[in-house]
């Protein structure tokens, strides 16, 4: 009977663990809420970061998705595959038949194009790094044509692919804008100039501007 009486102010062994093991879990808490409110800071920072790089790359391409939107536009306008391949063929044969062979591809437009893309670097200053500069650029060409040395000319001959209606080659500046020998360009406007120089009057007046109107 003595031995189950408690001394005056003892604790079992659980009443004993209870006060530690509730220190632990509040200071479990409190550290793991304030790795908690840093690892959000950080995704915060970080989708801040992935939507500043998609708005830049957003603004870089605007130029050339309304160029490649254009050139799509063109492309459907009735009858142009045609005059664009008599054109071409004219041209091929006054330059070319002489002294080259030469074959036409079927695609009358080719745009092709390399921008500089920014990407999430949360080291730096902003959170976002552009990449591909240096190599950025936009290529147009109207009536693709391989040209290959006649039989005449020596085996060495490299075959060579180019554009006999309209070809240019334009830089894409990091700000989006399209350059030509360092000059803002408007790639637009010479495919318009070029085409109304080359084929001429009743083409943009009985072709060309109904399409568009329509």
């Amino acid at each position: 009977m003595i031995a189950l009486v408690k001394k005056a102010g003892s604790l079992d062994t659980g009443e004993a663990q209870e006060k530690p093991v509730a220190r632990f879990l509040l200071l479990a808490r409190r550290i793991h809420a304030k790795f908690t409110q840093e690892e959000e800071k950080e995704k915060a920072a970080r989708r801040a970061a992935e939507a500043l790089a998609a708005s830049k790359n957003a603004a870089i391409m605007q130029s050339v998705q309304e160029v490649t939107e254009f050139c799509k536009i063109l492309g459907q306008a009735p009858g142009l595959r045609d005059a664009f391949t008599s054109n071409a063929k004219d041209i091929a044969e006054r330059t070319l038949s002489n002294r080259y062979g030469y074959t036409m591809d079927d695609e009358p437009i080719a745009v092709q194009y390399a921008v500089p893309v920014y990407s999430v670097n949360m080291k730096a200053a902003d959170g976002t790094v552009m990449t591909g500069a240096d190599n950025a650029y936009l290529s147009i060409g109207f009536c693709p044509v391989k040209i290959a040395p006649s039989p005449e000319q020596p085996l060495n001959v490299p075959c060579v692919d180019t554009h006999v209606f309209f070809a240019k080659k334009y830089h894409i500046e990091t700000d989006g804008k399209i350059t030509e020998n360092k000059k803002e360009a408007d790639p637009i406007s010479d495919i318009l100039t070029e085409l109304r120089t080359k084929m001429g009057h009743d083409f943009f007046e009985e072709v060309l501007l109904p399409y568009l109107e329509a």
